[in-house]
């Protein structure tokens, strides 16, 4: 499911906001979905054994709740772009920090994931966006 809001995601930045903003996009979701990957098989911890559904692969960082972050990260950047009321931003961003809250809570209830694999993925996300939030305002033209 997140795979094909990311796709929708992206053709609608495509659309509204041009060919560099699309291309910063992926680079955000692939990049740290990579960094994910990377990290997860650097460090190769096991899941809990106790787990309410069948997952494979390693446990830290969670993938999840990193994806999930990033995406909602992308939705709040692009949705409300232009919008100029504050607290309807502000809003939709608490609205975004819930929904990776519950997604981080979800892992850790189906004993899929430590809690420190969910907040582990979570400081992932904030560096990874504030790196690319830089690097967006630095090369990139609104």
């Amino acid at each position: 499911m997140t795979i094909i809001l990311c796709l929708i995601l992206c053709v609608y930045i495509y659309f509204k906001f041009g060919r560099q903003n699309t291309l910063w996009a992926l680079i955000v979701l692939v990049g740290g979905n990579l960094l994910n990957f990377i990290v997860k098989h650097m460090i190769q911890r096991a899941r809990p054994i106790d787990k309410l559904i069948p997952q494979s692969g390693y446990s830290y960082p969670s993938g999840h709740t990193l994806g999930t972050a990033l995406l909602v990260f992308l939705l709040v950047v692009f949705l409300t772009y232009n919008i100029k009321n504050q607290a309807l931003k502000l809003f939709f961003s608490c609205l975004g920090a819930v929904w990776v809250v519950i997604m981080a809570a979800t892992r850790i209830y189906l004993h899929v994931h430590y809690p420190s694999d969910t907040f582990a993925s979570m400081l992932l996300a904030v560096v990874i966006i504030s790196f690319s939030l830089n690097l967006k305002h630095k090369y990139l033209q609104d």
